[in-house]
């Protein structure tokens, strides 16, 4: 998400302009739709039953990356997004176009710049967590040149008829000024494409009709073909305006490799916000997203799937200052098909699964497969009556995967094969 700021931002401007109004004019009329009348109320009521849950998690997604931009000393300007912002005002041929697209996202222009520097902010934070320098970016921006252009569009309108004759008569309305759209509407076949006539801005890849291509090209802007004949029906083509194609500069596709590149290093944006949701104190008490507390208080624990599917853990696993997983044994080890006996004296897990046997020592960080000693990254523990034990080592021996990923704290379980019956 490199710009735009989503519906959800647009309605939290709504929200808070709706509580002030709330507050002072509770009458105020906001908009009217046939014989009904939107009040502040009504917006409110709306925004609590379909979009709550939205505008909660963009606020508290944006205070957790400012926050920790903050502790770390991380900084973006008001001169760092101005020009972040006319880098991405290049991309159009004008002024008007560009504020075209950031109101097509429900977005104010001062609302997309605040998203733009929150999502600088985090490029910086992975960055520097991730150490994807500008030379990396640079060296791959250099070797996939070919990548970074863009194709020329063209804003193309076009009546679709289905008999010369009503070509002709709709080519002489728009000629004496009825506008376009109109004319397509009340000539133009139903299934033909774009809305209206509007066929939008579209590539050579991307027209809906190849052969209007070559003919859209070679108008000039506003400029109007005569009807003729394509596949058994009339067109008549208007060009609306072009945009150029060109090459990319690097520094506006810079971000975008970086995040790529952190991506193949294994961490993503949403791996490294749920890192900091997980740190982070969250309580939410705004009763129609309340549930949110409970979902922001679960992603500082340990989370494990098993084979793509949640697995509740009970008791909950937890995470050593080393960083290691550490899951309640009896439902993690069943869950995977294996049968555990428990040898009090001398305090030792016996586990089996198929042909193969592991001995697990309370206390001890080796633990015996086949009667051959493996280390493990932390040594099984006995905490309030029940076994805790690393996974990688023992589950890796009973043919079951395991990823743990230390940022989003998911410990994702797959069984590689079934338990094959004993011999």
């Amino acid at each position: 998400m490199t710009s735009g700021c989503g519906r959800s931002i647009a309605v939290l401007l709504v929200l808070c302009c709706t509580f002030a109004l709330a507050q002072d004019s509770p009458q105020q009329i906001l908009a009217t739709v046939g014989d009904f009348n939107v009040t502040p109320s009504y917006v409110d009521y709306f925004i609590r039953n379909h979009f709550a849950r939205g505008i909660m998690e963009q606020i508290i997604r944006q205070r957790v990356i400012q926050d920790e931009a903050s502790a770390q000393g991380i900084r973006v300007s008001h001169e760092d997004v101005s020009a972040r912002v006319e880098g991405e005002k290049s991309r159009f041929s004008s002024d008007e176009q560009f504020l075209a697209h950031v109101r097509r996202q429900s977005c104010t222009l001062k609302g997309y710049r605040e998203q733009l520097q929150t999502e600088m902010v985090l490029d910086r934070l992975m960055n520097k967590a991730a150490s994807v320098t500008d030379e990396e970016a640079l060296a791959y921006f250099v070797s996939k040149q070919q990548d970074f252009g863009t194709e020329p569009e063209l804003h193309i309108f076009d009546i679709v008829v289905a008999s010369q004759d009503d070509a002709l008569v709709a080519y002489r309305a728009v000629s004496d000024g009825t506008p376009f759209g109109v004319v397509a509407r009340r000539f133009g076949v139903p299934d033909a494409p774009g809305k209206n006539g509007d066929l939008g801005w579209v590539t050579q890849t991307t027209i809906p009709v190849a052969a209007l291509w070559e003919v859209a090209d070679a108008l000039e802007g506003g400029q109007m073909t005569e009807p003729f004949e394509l596949g058994g029906k009339y067109h008549i083509v208007k060009l609306g305006s072009r945009r150029m194609g060109g090459s990319v500069r690097f520094e506006q596709a810079k971000d975008d490799i970086k995040a790529k590149l952190r991506a193949e290093k294994g961490l993503t944006r949403e791996d490294y916000v749920t890192g900091l949701l997980a740190k982070a104190k969250v309580n939410v008490s705004w009763s129609p997203v309340a549930y949110l507390a409970k979902e922001y208080g679960q992603l500082s624990g340990l989370r494990v799937t098993l084979n793509g599917e949640p697995f509740a853990l009970d008791p909950a696993g937890y995470v050593t200052d080393d960083g290691v997983a550490m899951v309640p044994a009896k439902p993690i080890l069943r869950a995977t098909g294996a049968t555990l006996l428990w040898r009090p004296g001398p305090k030792i897990l016996q586990v089996k699964r198929g042909n193969t046997k592991v001995d697990i020592s309370l206390g001890e960080k080796a633990c015996a497969i086949d009667g051959e000693f493996r280390n493990m990254k932390a040594p099984a523990v006995l905490r309030d009556g029940t076994t805790f034990i690393p996974t990688e080592t023992v589950l890796g021996a009973l043919a079951v995967n395991t990823d743990w990923n230390p940022t989003t704290r998911v410990l994702a379980l797959t069984t590689v094969l079934e338990a094959a019956p004993e011999q």
